[in-house]
């Protein structure tokens, strides 16, 4: 017999030693990961780091001038002095300034602006938090100057530190609303306590996890909101639905009856006795449902790209975690609640059962059986509409306008964008090996780098030979320029007259590796980042959504032995995704919600985002689907009526899924106060799938998907059917002692 102290002890130690270990080894999450380390880009961007010491510009200081240009002698004189300044700050690799360079990319057109552009030492994390902190130090007012800084170290910086402060403010806006819906529904304010009691255990053992997998792997700083989101949201749902079976069981048939009406008069082993059979009907429904979850987080997997990789780890660290502690840690919790787990206020003499004979959801499924077609087909052509904008989808990728009108350094990055007639903070880098073997070496690296400058779209090429713009040589070489080539490799920085992530950019990229070339050529770079990240998502979609039906059908027909449900499932949840999709496109990429969600909509949707709201998203609607079902096939084993195991499952598991969707979207919902444009489209985006999920597909759809198919869909070949013939037997359990 499992002890209630023993159990609760056991846990607590497991998880205070997790997060101990986690605190210990001190790992920093990370955030980048969105270029796939095999990429062309990334690959170009390995030998620059390894051969010449070059990384990607990532502080940028936008310089002004409060009076005339910026070529005035106190102008030039204060700007000296700053570039000074930042090159002898630590962690600081290279500074390039107008005033030294004197290149007129690093001039606005109006002359109102200049740039000085600097590389820092260090992995991701070290380099954002040397960014954030020099940019805090340099911006502001300086004698004739003002000084701006962004950059994309500085950007991530600010990313990360608005992530942290926003998380915590949803905790703050959705914990009391979890709170009171949860003392509302279970009609027990200290019972509530217990399924956000689960949640946050769940919630910090998925953070030391985390914190653990940063040791040996990079994990984004995204992973956070994804653990405290499914953590929280899935071992609510879990707690919930044992809660519930547990009040069916103490007032069910098999329970004693209790002459007091109020739980009290039953005894501790009847008790005991019913929440062993809740944790033996309710424990498989867990663990399938977790497993469908686990699986759809385990199709990010399939992308070689590491932020989607974290997001899998963290979300299946989380998963888990909500699984375990429901079915070990919530029986000792209830175990010691007794007759405490009731609803209060229930006439003297009534029994205790969870909800009335015929609830609404009952009285609703019933009007949809009597005309399946017709409400399947309405609801079917709801979602198709709702799913039309998905046709024009555009993906692209974050960068400062993630981030708020009023941050300091996305008004820096306008500047750029809008001021600059060249990108000189955004270059691309075309890097060669091999080109010792190349005839007349010299010769071919200064007619590659002609061919370069003649591609449209191009301002200037700086290599090893000299400046090019045009076709032609526009200066020699310099002490920069040839530091440009090491024994036989080299490579050129090419400044665009385009905006690196647009269409533009993709086709600039394009045409420079479309450049002959008698060496080994790889093009990397911001826009290069962004169409390898791209193709990449493309080529392992069909593998990553492939794992996850083929995967998910054998989960499903394991667990109730037909064909057919799986194949209904996997439809509807494709229907009820495209139409969630379809509305973050009208919403994000089009705008049409960016003022009351005060956001700027950019054209296109972060091309990672859709992926990892298709996996989250797809597990939560197979969750609520394997609970629906498993309460449908347990009623259809019992009894062989089909159309009434469907109205017992929907009256059965109705204010459940619903209750527990709308908690979960409760919690998603708050990351949409997020000040961060993308955590703002995932929590929408998860908000809208589960309340559509349970609210219209569990509600209307499936009930009449299963009326229009009947008894064929209990479907499946005989020797499939063989481990299904009968019910199982009920497993034997721990009972859950009171010592």
């Amino acid at each position: 017999m499992l002890r209630r102290r023993q159990v609760l002890a056991l846990a607590l130690l497991a998880l205070i030693g997790l997060l101990g270990t986690r605190v210990a080894v001190g790992a920093q999450l990370s955030g980048g990961g969105f270029v796939p380390p095999d990429s062309e880009s990334a690959r170009a961007a390995d030998v620059l780091e390894q051969r010449f010491a070059v990384v990607a510009t990532g502080l940028v200081l936008v310089v002004g001038s409060r009076s005339g240009d910026v070529d005035a002698p106190v102008v030039s004189a204060a700007a000296a002095r700053l570039t000074e300044r930042l090159a002898a700050e630590p962690g600081v690799r290279s500074v390039t300034s107008y005033w030294s360079a004197r290149a007129a990319t690093l001039r606005s057109g109006d002359g109102r602006y200049a740039l000085v552009l600097a590389t820092l030492d260090g992995d991701d994390p070290t380099r954002n938090d040397r960014a954030g902190a020099l940019a805090g130090q340099l911006r502001g007012a300086d004698g004739p100057i003002t000084v701006g800084v962004t950059g994309q170290d500085v950007v991530a910086a600010e990313t990360d530190e608005r992530i942290s402060a926003d998380l915590l403010r949803a905790e703050l806006v959705a914990f009391p609303a979890m709170m009171l819906l949860l003392g509302l529904f279970l009609r027990r304010v200290r019972l509530a306590l217990v399924p956000v009691l689960v949640g946050m255990l769940a919630v910090v053992g998925g953070v030391a996890v985390v914190g653990l997998l940063a040791v040996v792997t990079d994990m984004s700083t995204f992973t956070t909101n994804i653990v405290v989101g499914l953590g929280l949201g899935l071992s609510i749902d879990y707690a919930l639905l044992v809660i519930y079976r547990y009040r069916e069981e103490l007032g069910g048939p098999t329970a004693p009856r209790d002459p007091t009406g109020t739980g009290t008069g039953l005894t501790r082993e009847s008790r005991d006795a019913a929440l062993a059979r809740a944790w033996a009907a309710s424990g498989r429904t867990v663990g399938f449902s977790a497993a469908t979850v686990a699986v759809s987080l385990l199709g990010l997997a399939v992308f070689p790209i590491p932020f989607l990789r974290s997001m899998a780890l963290a979300g299946v660290a989380a998963t888990v975690f909500a699984a375990v502690l429901s079915l070990l840690v919530l029986p000792a919790v209830l175990a010691a609640f007794g007759a405490g787990v009731l609803p209060r206020r229930r006439p003297a003499g009534e029994r205790h059962t969870t909800l009335p004979a015929h609830s609404a959801w009952y009285r609703l499924a019933r009007l949809v059986g009597r005309r399946p077609l017709l409400w399947g087909g309405a609801v079917t052509a709801v979602l198709v509409v709702l799913a039309l904008p998905l046709g024009g989808v555009s993906l692209g990728v974050n960068d400062d306008r993630n981030l708020p009108a009023s941050s300091e350094s996305r008004q820096a990055a306008e500047i750029l964008r809008t001021g600059f007639d060249g990108r000189e903070s955004s270059p691309l880098r075309v890097v060669a090996t091999g080109t010792a073997r190349a005839a007349g070496t010299d010769q071919s690296l200064s007619d590659y780098a002609v061919a370069l400058s003649e591609v449209r779209g191009v301002t200037r090429v700086d290599g090893p030979t000299g400046t090019f713009a045009d076709g032609v040589r526009a200066g020699e070489p310099t002490a920069a320029t040839s530091r440009q080539r090491a024994g036989d490799a080299a490579f050129w920085t090419v400044i665009p007259a385009v905006e690196p992530i647009s269409a533009a950019g993709e086709r600039l990229v394009a045409d420079l590796r479309a450049v002959p070339s008698p060496f080994t050529v790889r093009v990397g770079g911001p826009a290069a980042d962004h169409v390898d990240t791209y193709d990449t998502l493309m080529s392992r979609l069909p593998y990553a959504a492939g794992f996850i039906a083929v995967v998910t059908f054998l989960a499903l027909l394991a667990m109730f032995g037909s064909v057919v449900i799986p194949l209904q499932a996997l439809m509807v949840n494709l229907l009820s995704l495209s139409a969630t999709f379809g509305v973050l496109v009208w919403v994000f990429q089009d705008g049409h919600l960016s003022g009351p969600l005060d956001f700027t909509a950019t054209g296109s949707i972060p091309a990672a985002m859709p992926v990892l709201v298709f996996c989250v998203a797809f597990g939560v609607s197979m969750d609520y689907g394997v609970f629906l079902l498993a309460r449908i096939k347990e009623h259809h084993d019992r009894t062989g009526d089909h159309a009434g195991a469907i109205l017992h499952g929907i009256d059965r598991t109705g204010a459940i899924v619903t209750f527990a969707a709308l908690l979960l979207a409760t919690v998603f919902a708050g990351f949409v106060t997020s000040s961060v444009t993308a955590i703002k489209l995932l929590g929408f985006g998860l908000a809208l799938a589960v309340l559509l999920d349970a609210c219209v597909v569990r509600g209307v759809l499936v009930p009449a998907v299963l009326r229009l198919c009947g008894r064929a869909t209990w479907w499946a070949p005989r020797p499939l059917r063989r481990p299904h013939a009968h019910p199982a037997p009920e497993p034997h359990v721990p009972r859950v002692g009171t010592g």
